[in-house]
């Protein structure tokens, strides 16, 4: 039985994982240009990963805000 519920809880932190990845590159192709642009402009590629990072973390602070509220609320 244990074994079960390690599969299943396995498949959904994969489930997880590849949904975080998958809206994440989302937003990252609708920004491309803008990174274009502020790199065009002298911004460090060092830069651009910390408006990357900063936006992805506040996606993902404020789903968990969310769900966190919604289940103990």
């Amino acid at each position: 039985m244990a074994g079960l519920f390690s599969g299943f809880s396995l498949l959904a932190l994969v489930l997880a994982a590849v949904g975080l990845f998958s809206v994440v590159s989302y937003g990252v192709a609708q920004r491309t240009n803008e990174f274009g642009i502020r790199m065009a402009l002298g911004a460090t590629r060092g830069q651009v990963l910390k408006l990357v990072f900063a936006s992805t973390s506040r996606n993902v602070l404020g789903g968990l805000a969310f769900e966190s509220c919604s289940v103990f609320c």
